[in-house]
C-alpha cells in the first residue's frame, strides 16, 4: 500500500535508515525465544556417563545425567531430555525496540532455529512487521503480507514478500483485515533505546505491558513515574476503555492521590481502584473541582461513588439516552435473546437503554450513569444481567457482568451497590463456562453478514446473473 498521509510518507523515508539486527539482539533472541530449551542426553544402558547435545549451539560434551545442565559452549541453561533425537526446531517472534529520529519503532522479527543431525545450527531471522510511534503516540504500521493460510504454517507472515504500509482497520468489536493483535512475541530487546527509556527497571514488567506502555512514554511523562513506582494496576486501568483519550483529569487525580497518600490508590483492595477511576469522570460531569483533594480523595469512596452515580443518573433523562438506542441495538443485536445461564440463574444481555435504566434502579451502580450503552465509549463491552426467576419479571437481580468481547474475558462483576451477591462466585463460574457461546455468536453473525453482502452484490450485477 502506498503512503498517503504525512506520517506514512515520513515513515517511508526513514525506513531505509533503520540499522540491521545486531549480534547482541540475535544472541538475546536465541536464548529467550521458546522458553526453556532441552539438552538431548544419550547413554548406553549401564553407563554412568552419557553424551549431551545442546539444542541452542549444537555443541556436545560428556557428563552424568541431571535434571538441568549448563552448556559449556554457549553457557545456556538447558533442561535435560533423555532421547535419541538429533534434530531440533524452535521458532517464534521477538521485538527489537529502538528509535529512529523522532519515532519509536517496535520491530517484529520471526526467528526460525534449526539443529541438524550433523550438529550444524541454522538461525534465520526475518523482519515481518514494524510499529512506528511519534511523540503524540500516533501509529503507523509497516509489514509484510500475511500468509494465505496462517493456521497451516508456523509463521503467519509471508516472509518472502516486501515491506509496505499497512492500515489495520478496527471495527466496533475487533480488528479485522491486517491484524496486529495476533502476533504474540516471546521477548523484547530494549538495549537499543536511548537513555530516557532506561530509567525504569523493565525486568519487573511483563513483555506485553512493555509494548503497550512504550509508545506513550514520550507523550505522557506521568507514565514513566508510574513505571518507576511499579504501579501496574494503575497503568492497566489507564489503558482501559480509551481513558488516555482524555488523560488530564486522570493524571492530575493520580498526582493528588499519591501526594495525599490516598488509601484506595496507594493500597487498592478488591475493586477500589476501578471504582475510583469510574468516579473521576463523574466529577467532571457534575462540575466538581477535580483539582481539589476533597473531591478527588473522598473519605468514603463507595458512598461517594454511589451518591454521584445516583445524581448523574437522575440528571440523565431516558429521552437523551434514547438517541443512542439505535446505535446500541445495531452493535449488540447479535446477542439479543441469548441466555447463558442455567435452570435457576438466567444470564442475558441488556437489550435497550430502558434495560440499563432498570438495571441501575435495581442495582444502584454505574452501569447507566457511565453509559455502558454508548458504543463510542465502550466499544468492546457486552453487559449481561444475572437474575433468578423469569428474566423479564425476575424474583431477584443478582449481578451485572461486563464482558470484553475482544479478548473474551470477564472485566467486572458487581451486585447491588457494587457489593458481591451471595451467589457471586456461582455467576462467575457460569459465565466463564459459557464464554465460548459468545464467541460463536460473533462468528456466526460475521458469516451471515458476509453471505448477505455477497447475495446483495450478485443481485446488483445482472450480467453475472445472466451468465
Amino acid at each position: 500500500m502506498q503512503p498517503t498521509t504525512k506520517n506514512e510518507k515520513r515513515v517511508w523515508e526513514l525506513y531505509d535508515k533503520l540499522p540491521k539486527l545486531d549480534g547482541a539482539a540475535i544472541r538475546f533472541a536465541i536464548h529467550h525465544i521458546g522458553g526453556e530449551q532441552p539438552a538431548f542426553f544419550t547413554k548406553k544402558k549401564d553407563a554412568i556417563i552419557g553424551t549431551y547435545r545442546c539444542t541452542v549451539c549444537g555443541g556436545e560434551w560428556n557428563g552424568q545425567g541431571s535434571e538441568k545442565v549448563v552448556c559449556p559452549h554457549c553457557n545456556h541453561e538447558l533442561k535435560t531430555e533423555v532421547t535419541k533425537k538429533k534434530k531440533y526446531n524452535n521458532y517464534g517472534f521477538f521485538v527489537d525496540a529502538q528509535t529512529c529520529e523522532e519515532w519509536l519503532v517496535l520491530r517484529y522479527y520471526w526467528h526460525d532455529h534449526n539443529l541438524f543431525a550433523d550438529g550444524k545450527v541454522d538461525n534465520e531471522f526475518n523482519e515481518v512487521m514494524q510499529l512506528w510511534y511519534d511523540k503524540d503516540a500516533n501509529e503507523v504500521v509497516m509489514g509484510k503480507c500475511k500468509a494465505m493460510y496462517p493456521s497451516r504454517v508456523r509463521c503467519p507472515f509471508n516472509v518472502w514478500s516486501g515491506m509496505s504500509i499497512k492500515r489495520p482497520r478496527k471495527g466496533s468489536n475487533y480488528y479485522y483485515g491486517y491484524n496486529i493483535l495476533d502476533t504474540p512475541f516471546d521477548c523484547i530487546w530494549l538495549e537499543n533505546l536511548p537513555q530516557c527509556f532506561k530509567y525504569v527497571d523493565w525486568s519487573k514488567w511483563d513483555r506485553y505491558d512493555i509494548s503497550d506502555v512504550l509508545p506513550y512514554m514520550q507523550k505522557y511523562p506521568m507514565i514513566e513515574t508510574l513505571l518507576k513506582m511499579e504501579r501496574r494496576d494503575i497503568l492497566k486501568a489507564l489503558f482501559k476503555d480509551g481513558r488516555l483519550n482524555n488523560p488530564e483529569i486522570y493524571f492530575n487525580s493520580i498526582r493528588l492521590a499519591i501526594k495525599n497518600k490516598y488509601q484506595p490508590v496507594m493500597e487498592p483492595k478488591n475493586n477500589d481502584l476501578g471504582m475510583w477511576f469510574d468516579m473521576l469522570p463523574q466529577l467532571l460531569r457534575l462540575g466538581k473541582d477535580w483539582h481539589n483533594p476533597f473531591y478527588v480523595c473522598p473519605a468514603d469512596l463507595k458512598t461517594t461513588h454511589n451518591k454521584y452515580t445516583d445524581i448523574i443518573s437522575e440528571m440523565e433523562s431516558l429521552e437523551k439516552a434514547a438517541k443512542m438506542e439505535k446505535q446500541y441495538k445495531d452493535a449488540r443485536k447479535m446477542f439479543f435473546g441469548m441466555d447463558i445461564g442455567n435452570d435457576e440463574i438466567h444470564i442475558q444481555p441488556l437489550e435497550s437503554v430502558v434495560d440499563f435504566y432498570k438495571e441501575w434502579k435495581e442495582m444502584k451502580h454505574c452501569v447507566y450513569s457511565c453509559e455502558y450503552f454508548n458504543m463510542q465509549r465502550h466499544p468492546d463491552s457486552l453487559i449481561l444481567s444475572a437474575r433468578t426467576g423469569d428474566w423479564h419479571d425476575p424474583i431477584k437481580f443478582l449481578e451485572t457482568i461486563e464482558i470484553d468481547i475482544r479478548t473474551f474475558t470477564i472485566r467486572q462483576v458487581h451486585g447491588h451497590c457494587n457489593a458481591d451477591s451471595e451467589r457471586h462466585q456461582e455467576v462467575i463460574d457460569i459465565v466463564k463456562k459459557n464464554l465460548h457461546k459468545i464467541k460463536k455468536v460473533i462468528k456466526d453473525y460475521k458469516a451471515e453478514q458476509a453471505k448477505k453482502a455477497k447475495e446483495k452484490k450478485d443481485k446488483e450485477n445482472p450480467l453475472k446473473e445472466a451468465a
